[in-house]
């Protein structure tokens, strides 16, 4: 997967990420499929950093009913 298309939000002692993160995966019938994801990823320090919440849509219905098969098998 290749996260691009980011827009980065800082805080005080956190970090947001905001994106697309591509590639493909392999469908057992359909062979390999592209996936797209948007995504948030978000970070706080405390200690060190730390990733407090994640969060990835696939916009694409027919796309989404593929990988969750894919998924399921």
């Amino acid at each position: 997967m290749t996260f691009g298309d980011a827009a980065t939000y800082w805080g005080e002692n956190s970090a947001v990420f905001a994106g697309r993160e591509t590639g493909t995966y392999r469908h057992p019938e359909l062979g390999v499929c592209p996936l797209a994801i948007r995504t948030t990823r978000v970070f706080e320090y405390a200690a060190g950093w730390a990733q407090v919440h994640h969060h990835g849509s696939i916009d694409d219905a027919v796309a989404l009913a593929a990988y969750q098969q894919a998924a399921r098998s």
